[in-house]
This record gives C-alpha cells, structure tokens and sequence, in this order.
C-alpha cells in the first residue's frame, strides 16, 4: 500500500470529527450568545466609547445578533488594528500582527466589514486546528486517542474563545502545524510556520526552545544525554549535527525580532514591551509569588483567581502525568507557556488571564483525554461540569463582566 493511501484513513477521521466538533463548538457557543441578547439585551457601544478602542464596525455588524455580541474587550483592539494600524502611546503594540493583517486585508475585500472578517479568520482558523490538533494526537497516542482529546478541546472552560474574534485559534492552528512537520523531519515548514505563530502571540517564541530541544535530541546530542547519565549511547544515535534544521528553526525568534524592531522603532519609538507596563499596568513576576497574590487579593477577585487557578491545574496535572508519553518538545513547550503565562500579572499582582491562554497547552488536552476516556464517571462529570462552567463564561463575556 502507498504511504498516501496508508494517510488517507487518519485524515478522513481526523475531517470528520475534527469539523465536527468545531461545529459543536460554533453552535454552542451561538446558542448561548443568542439567549443572552434574547434575555439580557444590551445596546451597542457608542462609537465614542472608550471599549472600542477607535474601532468603526459597519451599522449591520452593529445591529447583527450573530456578530455584535463578539465585540467585547480585546477583540476591538484587534478590529481597531486590522481597520486602523498601529498607533504609538496608546498600547496597540501589545498586540501581535498577523491576525489583524488578515483580518484587515479580509476586511477590506467584504467592504469595510471587519467584524465579520475577524469572526470568518478565527473561525475557519479554529475548524483546521480541530482537524490537525485531532491528526496529532491519532499520530502520538494512537487512533483511540483523537477524539476524547477533541471532546476535552472544545468543552473546556474558554474553548468559546477559538469562535470569538480572538488570535487564540489561529495561534493554536499555527503551533500544531508547526509540531506536525517537525515530527515529519521538515524542518522547514516547521520554522516558516513557527514564525508565522510568533507574528501571532508572544507565546510562539516558546516553540524555539521546545524544537532546539528535539533538534539537538535528533542528533549527536542525543548520545551526550546518554552519556551524562551513565547509559551506554544508542548504536542508532544520529552522528551528524543536523545545521540546516537549526537554522530553519531560527525563522522563529527572526519573526519575534522583526516585529519587536518595527513596533520599537517605527510605531513606538521605544522598548515596545515597555507598552505593557506603561499602558496596560501589567509587569513581569515570579510564578509562585504570582499565585501567592492571587491567593491573597481572594477577597476582591476571588471568582477570576479560582478559575485561572482552576484552568492552570487542568493542563499541568496532565502534563506532570504524562510526560513519558509525549516526545520532550510537546512537553517543554507546554510547560513553558504555562510558565510564562503565569508570570504576566497585574498592578495587585493578580495573574491575568491564565484561565484563556492556557488554552494553547493543547498538549495537555491529549494526555487529558486518555486519561479521562478511562472510565465514564469521569468522563460525565468533566462534560456537564466543563460545559456549564463554559455556558457561564459565554454569558459573562456577551455582557462585559470578568476580565479576558
């Protein structure tokens, strides 16, 4: 049998149900939106309101059910871009480009309509990472292995955030496509869309450390390992130094780089990342010493510091479980951006939204899927328990409470 006929089987799994549970997700997710505009109706925000951040959404997307709802918190930053730009002082360089310059140069081809373009990017966006994220985990953890880790995607707490005008899909599209060529040796591909998912969120820089990892476990450094703990090396052990692969990976910081010089130097005219403090009054802190403030600031924010807390815990313990059972790049990313997500906090001190970002530990949600798949209680308290705890959250981010 021909490899690509041996591949197509997976893929035909992996179109089936990784679009349908993007459509349980989309449906979902609207039902829950249109209740909440039928129940507790809200008038749109007046252009001249500070949450729209400059942003001119058309009259229809204005008076639309299916998109005004959607137009919430960080989403008008990322229209405001996509409409507008980048402009200095105000702190837009926090936000990385490449959704808002598809969004925008969508935008501009549906006449002006960037809502829209934003809801169409992030969603056909969050259809494919359902199909490539169910392939990766069929690849790794075996063909019973893909879906109880799509049914873990899409009912946890924030998935509604791969529907909503967000770069949290489009970032997770690009992170596992980048995972899926380099478990194929293209070390190409995997550093051109490694970058693209740098252009995306900060978070993307964290896939170079996690390939150099496997870059140097593919070749002789695999033996130095071997050799460091007193095992005899592997006669199999790869005894050439793989150079071009490592400079392929090195498209990734590149990307970082390229948007860090043009936000410091031709928007900002400054350090952009000092945009985060002087405009959002966000800084940088120690994990532990992060959850400690959360943990003390309870009585003020205790509903947002349990879920981030909650949320951080239903990727790590995974991870901690299974880190034999993932290669180490799947892991030291994962554990990373959950390092660093918990070090972003606020003037209190208070982690800032965790309980969304780590949504891109998607490595977790394979590990969690096995594990849960083990026994039908479980698998009945996550859905019903997830899913009201997500139903919850639909409400509250339609009618501007918590803070995402």
């Amino acid at each position: 049998m021909s490899s690509t006929a041996a591949e197509g089987g997976p893929w035909k799994r992996a179109l089936l149900y990784g679009l349908g549970a993007f459509l349980f997700l989309r449906l979902f997710t609207l039902a829950w939106g249109l209740a909440v505009q039928a129940f507790f109706p809200l008038p749109a925000l007046p252009l001249s309101s500070p949450y729209m951040h400059g942003f001119v959404p058309t009259a229809g997307e204005l008076a639309s059910p299916l998109a005004e709802p959607w137009m919430r918190w960080d989403a008008t930053w990322y229209l405001s871009i996509a409409q507008w730009g980048y402009r200095a002082g105000d702190g837009s360089v926090a936000f990385f480009p490449l959704y808002p310059l598809l969004t925008g140069g969508l935008g501009r081809l549906l006449g002006g309509r960037y809502l829209w373009a934003g809801l169409a990017v992030a969603n056909l966006a969050a259809a494919a990472f359902c199909v490539v994220f169910y392939r990766l985990a069929d690849a790794e953890r075996g063909p019973q292995a893909g879906r109880p880790a799509l049914e873990v995607l899409v009912t946890f707490p924030t998935a509604f955030f791969l529907v909503m005008p967000y770069t949290e899909s489009l970032f997770l599209l690009l992170a596992a496509l980048t995972l899926f060529f380099w478990r194929r040796e293209r070390w190409l591909w995997a550093g051109l869309l490694g970058g693209l998912a740098a252009l995306t969120r900060a978070h993307g820089l964290l896939l170079f450390p996690a390939l150099l990892l496997a870059w140097f476990l593919a070749s002789p450094g695999r033996a130095f390992v071997a050799r460091l703990f007193g095992k005899q090396a592997d006669a199999s052990a790869p005894t050439r130094w793989r150079w071009g692969a490592l400079l392929a990976l090195g498209l990734i910081p590149a990307a970082t780089l390229l948007y860090a010089g043009y936000a410091s130097f031709y928007v900002q005219h400054g350090p952009f990342w000092a945009a985060l403090q002087s405009s959002w009054g966000l800084h940088w802190a120690w994990p532990w010493m992060a959850v400690w403030e959360g943990l003390s600031n309870m009585a003020s924010t205790g509903t947002y510091v349990l879920l981030n807390l909650f949320s951080a815990m239903l990727v790590l313990l995974p991870l901690l479980a299974g880190l034999k059972k993932l290669p180490p790049a799947y892991w030291a990313y994962g554990f990373l951006v959950l390092l660093l997500s918990m070090s972003k906090v606020d003037a209190e001190g208070v982690i800032v939204s965790l309980h969304r970002y780590v949504l891109m530990v998607f490595p977790a949600f394979v590990l969690l899927g096995e594990i849960l798949r083990r026994g039908r209680p479980t698998w009945f308290l996550w859905r019903w328990l997830c899913l009201t705890i997500q139903a919850l959250s639909v409400v509250a981010f339609v009618l501007w409470g918590g803070v995402w």
